[in-house]
């Protein structure tokens, strides 16, 4: 959990200045946190989606929490909750990431792999 939170949090971080974002570290992070396979599979659905795929928005969160959601497989699955806006504004999406035993991140989906 506390590897998924570290992820989230320097994405969020690199992507979120948006006069100069830090696209070397977003890519970095990627390379470092994602498996090989699950990095292609999600670089093809953001060509297809048009929005970052880490985030499932075109832009950045103002929070975000993790939680646990136990183990699913060989796995364990983390609920990222990303708010994006403020006030009457607010906007929450819940994302599933799955990480594999080996603390790579192997899917993030808006569903529960459970």
């Amino acid at each position: 959990m506390t590897r998924v939170g570290d992820f989230y949090g320097a994405y969020v971080d690199a992507k979120g200045d948006y006069t100069d974002p830090d696209v070397t570290l977003a890519t970095a992070l990627r390379r470092h946190y994602l498996t090989p396979d699950f990095a292609e599979r999600l670089a093809a659905w953001e060509n297809e989606n048009q929005v970052d795929g880490v985030l499932r928005a075109q832009n950045v969160p103002a929070r975000w929490t993790v939680t646990d959601n136990g183990t699913v497989g060989n796995g364990h699955e983390v609920v990222v909750t990303l708010t994006f806006g403020s006030g009457e504004t607010t906007r929450r999406t819940k994302l599933f990431v799955l990480v594999e035993r080996y603390d790579h991140i192997v899917d993030i989906a808006t569903t529960s792999a459970r």
